[in-house]
């Protein structure tokens, strides 16, 4: 599978795609400005291939600062592998703007709010009528890896004993009463 950033020679397969995707849409592709959208600065836009020759799914979201608004997300349905595909291009994403919030609405359909959750997403809200009338939505938020660094001094090994001393000797040395921030 190779995800790349789309361009303008990916149109055609563009609205093919969308028109095989199994979604009912409210709007056509073509009633979109795919082509200011190929060429927009915040946008993220890209493409998943088997090959050169056969484009299965697409993607297109905003970077608003370090958060990413997945905006359109199609897959062509008669491929077999599209939950591989549709990884792929959302991974494409953390590598593009790392640490990024990615949010996406999808439609309450059985296993596309499972598919997410399998990736870290995470059900934000509910959204009533988000996909037309009686048509139900949910807001999805995948939150950055978030890397906590903790800095413990563990006192029960030799280089905790000797900082513990080494501060013990220091408030022996320091006469710290005179100084009104220490009291």
């Amino acid at each position: 599978m190779i995800v790349r950033w789309a361009d303008l020679g990916d149109i055609h397969d563009l609205y093919r795609i969308h028109a095989n995707d199994g979604e009912k849409h409210s709007r056509a592709l073509s009633d979109y400005p795919v082509a200011n959208w190929l060429a927009g600065e915040n946008r993220v836009f890209f493409v998943a291939e088997e090959n050169r020759l056969k484009k299965v799914g697409f993607l297109i979201a905003r970077k608003i600062d370090q958060d990413v608004k997945i905006d359109h997300f199609s897959m062509d349905q008669d491929y077999p592998n599209a939950h591989e595909a549709q990884e792929a291009l959302l991974n494409k994403i953390n590598e593009v703007v790392p640490n990024a919030k990615v949010s996406v609405l999808i439609p309450d359909r059985k296993g596309k709010q499972d598919f997410y959750e399998s990736l870290g997403f995470e059900v934000m809200d509910k959204m009533h009528n988000a996909f037309g009338e009686e048509r139900d939505g949910f807001l999805m938020v995948k939150h950055p890896a978030v890397r906590k660094i903790r800095r413990v001094v563990n006192d029960k090994t030799v280089v905790g004993e000797i900082l513990k001393d080494n501060l013990a000797k220091l408030d022996e040395q320091i006469d710290l009463s005179e100084y009104d921030e220490f009291k």
